[in-house]
């Protein structure tokens, strides 16, 4: 199974996300979720368990993720990516 990082998980888009890969029973191992400082703290629920979304403050927060899902908006997603 697979280490999947959702940034900018608490938006819209980032809902979305999490929802597909629930619905389509993705084999997702561990789920990491990120978004502001602000949203850090906040539990999203994936797979009937809760997760807590991170801010990404730090780059080594990325170590181990096989697939990363940037839906931060355009900005914070090309100053994010170089770092993954």
């Amino acid at each position: 199974d697979l280490c999947i990082g959702i940034f900018g998980a608490t938006g819209a888009v980032g809902k979305e996300m999490i929802s597909i890969l629930e619905e389509r029973d993705f084999p997702v191992g561990e789920l990491r979720l990120f978004a502001t400082e602000r949203s850090a703290g906040e539990k999203i629920s994936f797979r009937g368990r809760s997760v807590t979304v991170s801010s990404f403050d730090h780059p080594e927060k990325s170590k181990g993720i096989n697939i990363a899902l940037l839906s931060a908006g355009a900005t914070p997603s090309l100053e994010i990516s170089p770092l993954l």
